[in-house]
């Protein structure tokens, strides 16, 4: 049904018919040497016959992605005893929003959790300015300038997003994104934290 929304609920699919071409990817010779998956999971089992693990093949529309506008804010104290807001840096609770929270997956390109681990790297740096210290500006900014890096991250990018050499990503943003202001993350370098991600895009 076309008018259906959103058109890829489950109600709204011929299992049967998505299950066959599921079936049929799975039997394609895509290699000239070695058995097809289907053909080599079947050998494997012994009994004939395949099962899905979980409920089965579903749909998912990429057509549309979402993401926050923002990685980091603030959210500003309640009134005081007397009635007035309070609107400083010591009463401010800090937000923020990491992984596919964050930014909406698209598996197709290959990325992994790699978002995932560099937005809470992001947030843990955002958050070790603001603990110490630093204004409100200040951690709005690092968290800004992190996340328009992050944005701009896929497969086909990441060489000239991210710096060669994984095994000195820390916890400071500027250790993993190329174009990055480096006096935006100042605090958290100078402290000497360290966090070794250890993350690789394949």
């Amino acid at each position: 049904d076309r008018s259906k929304r959103p058109m890829l609920a489950r109600d709204n699919i011929d299992i049967g018919k998505l299950d066959e071409l599921v079936r049929r990817i799975a039997a394609f010779p895509f290699k000239s040497q070695g058995q097809p998956v289907l053909a080599a999971s079947l050998d494997d089992i012994g009994d004939g016959s395949i099962h899905y693990a979980d409920g089965g093949p579903r749909l998912f529309d990429f057509s549309r992605m979402r993401r926050h506008a923002e990685m980091l804010t603030f959210v500003r104290p309640p009134c005081s005893a007397n009635g007035e807001m309070k609107d400083n840096d010591c009463g401010s609770l800090l937000l923020a929003v990491v992984g596919d929270a964050l930014i909406e997956p698209f598996w197709p390109e290959g990325l992994g959790i790699v978002r995932g681990f560099f937005s809470a790297l992001d947030v843990c740096a955002a958050a070790a300015e603001w603990s110490e210290g630093a204004c409100r500006e200040s951690v709005r900014r690092l968290a800004g300038e992190a996340f328009t890096q992050l944005k701009t991250l896929s497969a086909a990018t990441r060489r000239s997003v991210l710096h060669d050499d994984e095994r000195l990503y820390g916890l400071a943003p500027s250790s993993r994104y190329r174009h990055i202001s480096r006096t935006a993350t100042a605090v958290s370098q100078s402290s000497g934290r360290s966090m070794q991600a250890g993350v690789k895009i394949t």
